[in-house]
């Protein structure tokens, strides 16, 4: 099935954004910039 593999590398996808947006939170000082 391909959408076993479509679905798998959304979650890959996704879990490299969030733990490279972690990353930028934790790296940087908090700020209220935003």
């Amino acid at each position: 099935m391909k959408n076993t593999i479509l679905l798998n590398s959304g979650v890959i996808t996704c879990s490299a954004v969030i733990s490279s947006f972690l990353l930028a939170i934790i790296n940087k000082p908090v700020s209220k910039h935003h």
